[in-house]
């Protein structure tokens, strides 16, 4: 398993503390025709890391059978399309935006 290059101390606060992380963001929605029949979770992606060697963006999934969820990791003013519609608990809102992931099969058939 390689490290990733995030300081995965905030993690670790969030859970002992029973509280949401600060930076992390979902996106729910309907899976992708290669993941719908499964379980299981994507390989993680992220961007190169900056000078002082961590990554501002850290994306995976995981994927049910019938809804798929976008996990978003971002640093404060960090601008990404998936980050449009993403839940966070800070934002207030209790109703949460379905997406729809199957345009994953798409782009990875160009």
């Amino acid at each position: 398993m390689r490290s990733l290059p995030i300081d995965i101390s905030g993690f670790a606060d969030a859970i002992m503390n029973d509280r949401a992380h600060p930076l992390v963001h979902l996106k729910f929605g309907v899976p992708s025709a290669s993941t719908r029949v499964t379980a299981g979770r994507s390989d993680v992606w992220t961007l190169p890391p900056n000078a002082d060697g961590r990554s501002n963006f850290i994306s995976w999934f995981y994927d049910l059978p019938h809804v798929s969820v976008l996990v978003m990791f971002a640093v404060l003013g960090e601008r990404r399309d998936g980050l449009v519609s993403a839940w966070h608990p800070r934002a207030g809102s209790k109703t949460i935006t379905m997406s729809d992931f199957r345009y994953a099969d798409e782009m990875q058939a160009t």
